[in-house]
């Protein structure tokens, strides 16, 4: 968004009119479908948990975790499987949770921590460009695999030959023709010395780092059905370094302005408590989407008898 588009909400009354309002604007034929991201706390960032946790050995995480639940994470038909996997159980991914259901955005808007009680929440309102995102799928386990890729900014020639050893490659190699012209990016022109295939592979990567990949959430956990959960898949920032060209160690952020972000509603922070209320009318609460949390639902339980 190439301005701060937001509202003030204090009802769900008012969040369902500005989300109509923003769907008729944004979709149509082309563009049929809204994404909603819900943040507690109005400062939060469209980061991934990665960025978040502030982990600097992604490589490392993820194989200690495949390593202490290996009948859990390595039975993974595929890179992005695994991401998804780890994100479900609490491991910090590349990958930021979004979803298609307003009331469940609003949900996460109002779910407050304890140190975020008197914080506004917000929803970003997100729409994915079809026209040039609708090759990209070919990319995705290549994206999703470099989290082996080393945690130190290297050059663009040593991160493709490792990207060429991952599965996948040779199908992503077969469409790179179609995925470039896709995309519409020859910025660069004959800036970086690259061999066509190599050139049009730095193009489609570079965008990708710019703009993360709206990847459609298999249902592996019926979580992530219940609260029809898709994901934004983020990856390394690509920077051309006067022609040299240098993979970045650091996983690149969503801004606030970017062309995905349609618009921002802001949540009262005083109006939490009687939204979450009224969206127990709807069948959203902590219980239903959540419901396979049974320590937690099952304190919930406690709570509501013994009037803690």
């Amino acid at each position: 968004m190439s301005e701060e588009k937001y509202e003030t909400i204090t009802s769900i009354e008012e969040y369902i009119n500005i989300v109509r309002t923003v769907r008729e604007q944004y979709c149509n034929r082309y563009t049929p479908k809204l994404y909603f991201r819900g943040e507690a706390d109005e400062s939060y960032k469209l980061s991934p948990g990665l960025v978040r946790a502030k982990v600097i050995n992604e490589n490392e995480l993820i194989t200690r975790a495949i390593q202490f639940y290996p009948e859990i994470f390595k039975t993974s038909s595929s890179a992005i499987e695994l991401l998804i996997k780890l994100q479900h159980y609490g491991i910090p991914t590349r990958l930021l949770d979004i979803t298609t259901n307003a009331l469940v955005a609003l949900f996460f808007a109002c779910l407050s921590n304890e140190h975020e009680y008197d914080k506004n929440g917000h929803v970003y309102l997100l729409v994915k460009d079809r026209n040039r995102n609708r090759n990209i799928n070919e990319a995705i386990n290549i994206i999703a695999n470099t989290y082996k890729i080393s945690h130190e900014t290297i050059s663009f020639k040593n991160y493709l030959e490792i990207i060429k050893t991952f599965n996948g490659y040779s199908e992503f190699v077969t469409n790179l023709n179609i995925i470039f012209e896709s995309i519409g990016e020859t910025r660069f022109g004959n800036e970086i010395n690259f061999e066509d295939n190599e050139y049009m592979i730095y193009n489609i990567l570079q965008y990708i780092s710019n703009n993360p990949i709206f990847v459609n959430a298999a249902y592996l956990f019926d979580r992530i059905r219940i609260q029809s959960g898709d994901f934004l898949l983020f990856s390394n920032i690509i920077e051309n370094n006067d022609g040299d060209p240098m993979v970045n160690s650091i996983i690149n952020n969503l801004d606030n302005k970017h062309s995905y972000v349609k618009h921002k509603i802001i949540v009262d922070s005083k109006c939490k408590n009687q939204i979450l209320k009224d969206l127990e009318l709807f069948n959203i609460s902590y219980s239903s989407l959540f419901y396979d949390n049974i320590d937690k639902n099952c304190e919930i339980i406690k709570r509501s008898i013994c009037g803690e």
